[in-house]
């Protein structure tokens, strides 16, 4: 059994939120997809900067610092590629 807050399908939290349109349901799904991108961003940043930092002193160096924000910059482009590539089709 569900919880009442839970949605079990696309149509079920559409219709708990009131919309009506394809027009509305496309735009916070856009929405909630860019939070995701925002948390898959900021994870790949966290994750690859704690492995380059200096466990004895807990400083990165700038090289360090420029790898973990390519990498995340990186996990951006990879995830947000299809749906760009998606919108254009």
């Amino acid at each position: 059994m569900y919880h009442e807050s839970f949605y079990v399908s696309l149509y079920h939290c559409a219709d708990r939120q009131g919309w009506s349109s394809s027009r509305e349901i496309h735009q916070a799904c856009r929405q909630q997809f860019c939070k995701l991108l925002a948390s898959v961003q900021d994870f790949t940043y966290i994750q690859v900067r704690s492995k380059l930092t200096d466990p004895e002193t807990g400083r990165i160096a700038f090289s360090s610092e420029l790898i973990a924000g390519g990498s995340a910059g990186g996990a951006q482009v990879l995830s947000e590629s299809p749906v760009q590539y998606s919108e254009i089709s």
